[in-house]
């Protein structure tokens, strides 16, 4: 038994003990880590069970750049601003492709479709003063594409040329931009157009092309419209 050995150059074709420490260089239990140090530049690798992770901080420009790759979570890449604390990871699993951020940014695809976070599901726009409660009135936002719909809502009269809000969708949509389209006013026996306003303050207006005012109608409309 050699309790102390000391070598420039050791060859050997089998090393068997229970703790080998070398300067950059660790094996413990099959786990393997190796460290290098070059001025401000720090490189890790560290293997063990089914993980692999290697990780590289860079002084002079204050950053940190790590990939890891798991046999049950999948590769994983993560850019870290040291300054400032930002970091976006970038990565693929048996679920699909995803990327995110720390600003709450995220995209992934699935094989059920794409999930961002900009996405919006139904909701209930809130319904202004003197617009009736039955029906539908709804927005959402699906894969960058703005939905809307109003399906048998009763609204107040509408004098020609005018416009009244009979809606206000909540700040979720506030990266909806104003735009307009055609939308129908109904009621027994007749059928009239109709104006549809998104403003940019998420108020939803309904407009009166027609010589005559519109009394005792529902509104109908359904809208897409991709954003950006």
């Amino acid at each position: 038994m050699i309790n102390y050995l000391s070598a420039n150059n050791l060859e050997a074709n089998s090393i068997t003990a229970d703790l080998i420490d070398g300067k950059n260089l660790t094996i413990t239990d099959g786990e393997f880590v190796s460290t290098t140090t070059n001025g401000p530049v720090t490189t890790s690798t560290e293997i063990k069970d089914n993980h692999i992770a290697i990780s590289k901080t860079d002084g002079t420009v204050n950053t940190r750049n790590d990939i890891a790759l798991d046999s049950e979570q999948g590769l994983a890449q993560k850019f870290t601003n040291i300054n400032t604390g930002f970091y976006r990871t970038a990565g693929i699993n048996y679920q699909g492709p995803f990327t995110s951020d720390s600003d709450g940014n995220y995209a992934q695809l699935t094989p059920q479709g794409t999930k961002l976070s900009t996405d919006v599901p139904w909701t209930d726009i809130t319904r202004a003063s003197g617009v009736g409660t039955s029906g539908t009135l709804r927005a959402r936002i699906n894969n960058g594409v703005f939905y809307a719909q109003s399906k048998d809502v009763t609204i107040p009269s509408i004098a020609p040329n005018s416009l009244i809000t009979i809606g206000t969708m909540s700040s979720k949509f506030s990266g909806v931009s104003g735009f307009d389209t055609l939308g129908l006013l109904y009621s027994p026996g007749q059928l009239s157009v109709a104006s549809v306003t998104v403003g940019n303050d998420g108020k939803i207006n309904i407009g009166n092309p027609n010589p005559t005012t519109m009394s005792g109608k529902v509104i109908q409309f359904s809208i897409n419209i991709p954003l950006g």
